[in-house]
């Protein structure tokens, strides 16, 4: 528990089984920790929504400042992630139970799961769409019963014969009644039952507020891997191997039928920070993918063997993939046969059994191109020609280890090309269609991965993201920038005042180095031009939304695991994806479902950005939008409603109660009563079935919504005047109003009370928005209902 921890404690990290005897899951990590011996695979799905377990390695000794969401994020133990496998390691720590070993960096509400908790626990930012319209549109109701209320005193005082007390309660009778009491509730209202509707899609919201926003969306940003494209990679094949010819006789299954050279399988089957849980591969995608196409399998943690058992890998050391640096690798220690030999050429009985040192390195091109001792002449032709086939290109090295520890930088350096690991995902099943119904709404789109420039352009245009020719951002050999095309050799110098005029002609890609060397205060303007950035790091596309907010837009980000945490939170309308709901179960880990309480407890997904959908389909970025702007609509019908009415009432409580116009209790309750149920029914509408390129009205006080509010509070009060006027025909000639009196039936009240009544009806009649952000009004069925028994009531 967490209560029993401070920072700076040292405690042992171990599964266990069961639940302690609260009922809580006893591997629960309490609290933020740095390990520092041994290693732990945590299922993190329910902080961040990354659906692979992650394997967190003992940091090293160095002497850098810690960096938790940077270069030692592989070393952090966050709270309210799950244990999934530990091991003890090896170190001068002495542990019970054969335990990993952790220091306590963070307790309760500074933890990043309790950061998060804060967000919504103690929000400043409610159930509302703009705070500044809200007071500005009381402020004006406000004045208005004011002046209501000063014409009522006035005309008072000047009645010596009139009861000062009925006076002032009369006065603030006005003041209550104007300014509508039922007004946070019913904007909330709006907002309450878009929640629900979002929850029966399997999206969860846990920043309400945020709810409109889904309805001004100007620019939708998508991850690539996980969102866009599914997860599970297929291997296509290994290029830039002279000596690899395709072969029907070759080790590879169906999808690679070529036979490798012994080190380019070691790296594929070595070099991986996966492990072995109940008897399963866990891991990233990428190296199952890999590791099985070679038909080599992890017969232990950290130690894998080929198919026939002669070889065998055992990582001694491994330097985890860091995102800014593009690259991982291992150390490991060999058993077999070794050499370059291939087994479609040598005969297994001919070789001798040998042991060595390995040092395994695979990474991206760019980043593993400077390590390598010697690049092929062809590299980047290979590379950028399957870039432009879409395909996920991973650069294989190796090289002899003389000793089983190495710093990194000592380690991964003068490596031997082992060959180009060439990947395909493929597009999700409503990836084309949702962005082709992006496409037709015109909602601009925008691609952020850490993939390929080339493989992100390709995609993007199999997805129909972008349908422009891709125009590359790089640099010449005097290391200016410049723009390239594709599929053709057209340069174009770097000018930033023409990105709007080559952004309607082409698709501009920016990788990530390239957007580093870009000056600050160009990086927002240009986020109005580029539709494709690759190669970027977790830090560089939370930097990229942020510069579109900048720029006054309102961002949407869907993302799938940990690297897009960051742009999640800073996008307005941030949606995390769980591309695998069932994973718990398969891991054999606790299910809420299965559990007494089938309470949201702290740390789920749901926490990991506003907005979680459980489920892989871009498909829910519509329903998203669909609410939100059904959300919006529905809080302006309800300002515009709220305002007739009060208008209405200021006229009514004012000059017409100085003639002695009244209404019965019995008339206002239920009055009261419709007025509110009609309140509820038209939130309850549901969102229009398609998106459209218009978009829904954001503030009250634009001005067709201001003229449309003026011309209907004319058209009210004339009818009344006119109706209340007519009505004083039928009176006695000595007729004397009886200001404070009780109250009677007569010709004027039942006809006042009939108009108002027909005001109040026809103000909700009118102003509901319908098409093209709601159903029509006749498909409301609970609304028109209400409507029918209104009349029944009113008139019957």
């Amino acid at each position: 528990s967490s209560d029993d921890l401070v920072p700076g404690d040292v405690v042992a990290v171990a599964r266990q089984t069961g639940f302690s005897v609260s009922g809580q899951d006893m591997n629960r990590i309490p609290c933020d920790m740095l390990l520092i011996q041994g290693e732990v695979v945590a299922n993190e799905a329910m902080l961040t929504g990354e659906s692979v377990p992650q394997l967190r390695f003992a940091a090293l000794s160095e002497s850098a400042h810690l960096d938790v969401k940077g270069a030692h994020r592989q070393h952090i133990l966050s709270a309210g992630t799950s244990i999934v496998m530990h091991r003890p390691g090896s170190g001068s720590l002495t542990a019970p139970a054969e335990a990993a070993v952790a220091v306590v960096l963070r307790t309760g509400f500074d933890t990043t799961q309790g950061k998060l908790v804060r967000t919504i626990l103690f929000s400043v930012d409610r159930v509302t769409v703009s705070s500044k319209d809200a007071f500005y549109f009381l402020g004006i109701l406000l004045f208005c019963a004011v002046l209501s209320a000063a014409y009522v005193l006035r005309e008072g005082l000047s009645d010596p014969e009139r009861s000062r007390f009925k006076l002032f309660l009369a006065c603030s009778h006005i003041i209550t009644n104007v300014v509508p009491p039922e007004f946070p509730i019913t904007l909330s209202l709006a907002v309450t039952l878009s929640l629900v509707q979002l929850l029966s899609n399997h999206v969860y919201c846990t920043e309400p507020f945020r709810v409109p926003f889904a309805g001004q969306i100007d620019c939708c940003c998508f991850d690539k891997t996980g969102t866009l494209t599914a997860e599970q990679l297929e291997v296509d094949a290994v290029h830039g191997l002279a000596d690899c010819a395709s072969s029907e006789s070759g080790v590879g299954s169906p999808g690679l039928p070529q036979s490798l050279p012994f080190h380019t399988m070691a790296v594929m089957a070595g070099c991986n920070s996966s492990t072995v849980v109940d008897g399963e591969l866990v891991g990233d995608p990428l190296d199952k993918a890999a590791m099985q196409s070679v038909l080599w399998s992890m017969i232990v943690p950290d130690m894998v063997s080929s198919s026939d058992g002669r070889e065998k890998l055992q990582i001694l050391q491994r330097f985890p993939f860091r995102s800014e640096l593009a690259r991982m690798s291992v150390v490991a220690r060999h058993v077999g046969r070794g050499g370059d030999w291939m087994p479609s050429v040598v005969p297994s009985a001919t070789v001798v059994s040998a042991a060595s040192f390995l040092i395994l390195a695979k990474g991206s091109p760019e980043s593993l191109r400077p390590l390598l001792a010697e690049v092929p002449a062809d590299y980047d032709e290979i590379v950028d020609g399957l870039g432009r086939r879409g395909m996920r290109v991973i650069c294989l090295a190796w090289r002899p280890a003389e000793k089983r520890s190495y710093q990194r930088d000592e380690a991964e350096s003068k490596l031997t090309f082992a060959g180009l690991l060439v990947l395909k995902s493929r597009i999700k099943a409503h990836t084309i269609s949702a962005l082709r119904s992006l496409r037709l709404a015109s909602q601009k789109m925008v691609m952020i991965t850490g993939d390929h420039p080339l493989t992100a352009a390709q995609v993007s245009l199999e997805t129909g993201l972008a349908t422009l020719p891709p125009l590359l951002l790089g640099r010449n050999s005097e290391g200016a920038l410049q723009w390239s095309s594709v599929h053709e050799n057209d340069v174009v110098p770097f000018d930033a005042s023409q990105l709007e005029h080559l952004a309607q002609r082409n698709t501009l890609v920016v990788p990530g180095p390239e957007l580093a060397l870009l000056p600050g205060e160009l990086v927002a303007p240009m986020s109005r031009a580029v539709q494709v950035y690759a190669r970027t790091s977790p830090q560089q596309k939370e930097s990229i939304v942020q510069a579109m907010n900048d720029q006054g837009m309102i961002t949407m980000m869907v993302g799938d695991g940990t690297n897009d945490v960051g742009a999640l939170k800073r996008a307005h309308v941030g949606v995390s994806l769980l591309n695998s709901p069932a994973l718990p179960r398969r891991l054999g880990l606790p299910n809420r479902d299965d559990m007494a309480r089938p309470s949201v407890q702290l740390g789920d997904a749901s926490i990991a950005s506003p907005f979680t959908h459980k489920g892989e389909s871009v498909k829910v970025v519509l329903t998203i939008m669909r609410c939100g702007r059904a959300t919006l609509s529905t809080v302006i019908m309800m300002y515009k409603i709220m305002a007739l009415n009060s208008l209405a009432s200021a006229f009514a409580m004012s000059v017409l109660s100085l003639d002695g116009v009244k209404l019965g209790d019995g008339q206002t309750a239920i009055e009261s009563v419709f007025i509110s149920m009609f309140f509820f029914l038209v939130s309850r509408s549901q969102p229009a079935p398609k998106l459209v390129q218009a978009r829904p009205t954001k503030s009250i006080f634009e001005w067709p919504v201001l003229l449309s509010l003026v011309l209907q509070s004319t058209l009210h009060v004339s009818v009344l005047i006119t109706g209340w006027t007519l009505a004083k025909s039928h009176r006695p000639l000595d007729y004397k109003p009886d200001k404070d009196g009780d109250f009677e039936p007569n010709w004027v009240n039942t006809t006042v009370f009939l108009i108002t009544a027909g005001m109040h009806l026809s103000s909700f009649l009118a102003n509901y928005q319908g098409a093209p952000f709601l159903v029509p009004i006749t498909q409301n069925r609970g609304f028109m209902a209400g409507v029918g028994i209104f009349f029944s009531v009113m008139f019957f």
